[in-house]
């Protein structure tokens, strides 16, 4: 007995419209996860760029610390060299500042080009100059003479090297007049 006109057939577990429901569904996933793994990458990466920035951030505020303390040390000696040269209406007119700048000059030229000078201090009445010479002899002809004839004190001490040349300090002071008088 035959219960049916037609001949059975086999059912799908999923049918078409499962299937295309299942197939759009798993595509959806599949591009989240995609959009996913994108944002989480540009996030690194934008984490990366802004750790790499503050380091900059952090140099660039290191320099410019450092550009402050050049610049302030700049002025103090902008201001010391307007000192000597006499920027002050009072000190142009006595001319006294023109008179050190001249003396300072002097004292560049007398000093001979074997002669390297590592330190000149010049305070009211006294000149110490540090330097390296060829030999003791050299520095007392070209450049201890003439300190001996403008100073009224004027000593140098001498320390060998190990090339043979002489580090030495000259130390020259001028007695004011009065001291003279006294005498």
């Amino acid at each position: 007995m035959k219960y049916s006109l037609i001949k059975p057939k086999i059912k799908p577990v999923f049918n078409l419209f499962t299937r295309i429901w299942i197939y759009f569904t798993s595509i959806s996933i599949c591009l989240i996860f995609t959009a996913f793994i994108v944002i989480i990458f540009k996030n690194y990466y934008t984490l990366a760029q802004l750790n790499s920035k503050k380091e900059e951030l952090n140099q660039i505020i290191a320099q410019i610390n450092t550009n402050k303390l050049k610049y302030q040390e700049l002025v103090r000696q902008n201001n010391k060299a307007e000192i000597v040269l006499g920027n002050f209406e009072q000190e142009r007119e006595n001319g006294k500042n023109r008179v050190l700048l001249k003396s300072i000059q002097n004292l560049f030229t007398l000093v001979p080009k074997s002669i390297s000078l590592d330190e000149v201090l010049i305070e009211d009445s006294s000149l110490t100059i540090r330097g390296i010479t060829p030999t003791k002899e050299m520095f007392a002809l070209l450049l201890e003479a003439p300190l001996r004839s403008i100073f009224s004190n004027s000593q140098t001490s001498y320390y060998q090297l190990e090339n043979g040349w002489y580090r030495f300090v000259s130390v020259n002071i001028i007695i004011p007049e009065e001291m003279y008088e006294q005498k």
